[in-house]
C-alpha cells in the first residue's frame, strides 16, 4: 500500500509556510520598531549626545534584526510539522499496514530516565522531540526517544547524544555499561574491564566479566547505524541505549514520496533493532 499522496505533501508544505509566515511577521514587526526608534532619535541627533548614542544603538539592533529577518526568509524551516504532523502519519500508516500498536507522542516531558540510566551527565540540557512506545517480540516494553543531550560552560558546547535513546523496561538485574567514549555517570562508580579493548566496558566492582552478547549487541548497533558514538547499559532494572546519528534529520523542507518512504524505513529499522533485544 502506498500511503503517500499529493494531498499529504500539500498539507505539509502549507503548514511549513504558515509557521514561517508567523515567524517572519514577528521579526518584521521587531525590525520596524527599531527603524522607527532609529528615525526618531535621528531627528534629535544634533541636540544631545544621549540621542546620538541611542541612535547608533537602535541602528545597530535594526541591522542585526534585518540580517536575522533575511536569514529566516531564505533558510528557515520549522521542525514542528515533521514531529507533529508527518511522524504521526508515518506511525499511523505503519500500524495499519502491519497490525502493530505503536503509540506516538511529540515533545514528551518525561526525562527522569536519563538520570536512572546514567549514560549521560546529570546536569545537561536534554531535548526530546518524540517518543514511540510499543512491546517488542520478546515481551519487553520499549520506549524510543528522539533525543538531544548537551552540556555547555558558556564557552564550549559538548554534544553527548544527537539521535535515538531506547529504553527497555524491566530488562535485567545486571549493572554495566559499554561506551564508545567517556565513563558512566553512576554512583557508586563502575570499574573498567581492561581485557576488553574494542569498547569501553564497565561493570560493578563485584563483577569480573560481562556476557559476550552485550558486546555483540553494542557492535551490531554501532555498525547498523554507522554511529560515531554508542552508549549501552543496564542499571539493575532497565536496559538503556543511546545512538548518536550523523546526520540526524530534524526538518524536511520539501516532502516527496522518496522522503516519506525514507521516514518509513527509519521507523522499521528502529523496530527491527528493538526486536533483536532478548
Amino acid at each position: 500500500m502506498n500511503s503517500f499522496s499529493s494531498q499529504m505533501s500539500n498539507n505539509y508544505q502549507a503548514q511549513i509556510r504558515k509557521i514561517k509566515t508567523k515567524i517572519i511577521v514577528f521579526w518584521s514587526y521587531m525590525t520596524g520598531v527599531f527603524v522607527f526608534l532609529s528615525g526618531l532619535t535621528f531627528i534629535f541627533y544634533r541636540f544631545s549626545n544621549v540621542f546620538k548614542i541611542l541612535f547608533f544603538i537602535f541602528l545597530g539592533i535594526f541591522v542585526i534584526f534585518l540580517i536575522v529577518l533575511i536569514m529566516l526568509s531564505l533558510f528557515y524551516v520549522s521542525e514542528k510539522p515533521l514531529y507533529e504532523m508527518l511522524y504521526p502519519k508515518v506511525v499511523e500508516d505503519h500500524n495499519y499496514e502491519n497490525n502493530t500498536m505503536i503509540t506516538y507522542h511529540a515533545y514528551p516531558k518525561d526525562k527522569d530516565f536519563f538520570e536512572f540510566g546514567g549514560l549521560y551527565p546529570f546536569r545537561s540540557t536534554k531535548v526530546l522531540r518524540f517518543k514511540l512506545s510499543f512491546d517488542n517480540k520478546n515481551g519487553y516494553h520499549v520506549d524510543v526517544y528522539d533525543a538531544y543531550v548537551i552540556t555547555s560552560n558558556g564557552k564550549t558546547t559538548n554534544i553527548h547524544l544527537n539521535g535515538y535513546y531506547l529504553l527497555f523496561r524491566d530488562y535485567d538485574t545486571l549493572k554495566f555499561q559499554l561506551r564508545t567514549y567517556g565513563n558512566p555517570f553512576v554512583d557508586p562508580k563502575y570499574v573498567k574491564l581492561v581485557d576488553i579493548t574494542d569498547v569501553r566496558a564497565f561493570v560493578e566492582s563485584s563483577e569480573l566479566d560481562l556476557d559476550l552478547k552485550y558486546i555483540k549487541l553494542y557492535h551490531l548497533v554501532k555498525n547498523e547505524y554507522r554511529s560515531p558514538a554508542v552508549a549501552l547499559g543496564c542499571n539493575g532494572c532497565d536496559l538503556h541505549l543511546g545512538i548518536t546519528l550523523r546526520p540526524m534529520r530534524r526538518h524536511i523542507k520539501v516532502l516527496t514520496e522518496e522522503m516519506y518512504q525514507e521516514l518509513r524505513r527509519s521507523l522499521i529499522q528502529m523496530i527491527d533493532l528493538a526486536n533483536t533485544i532478548k
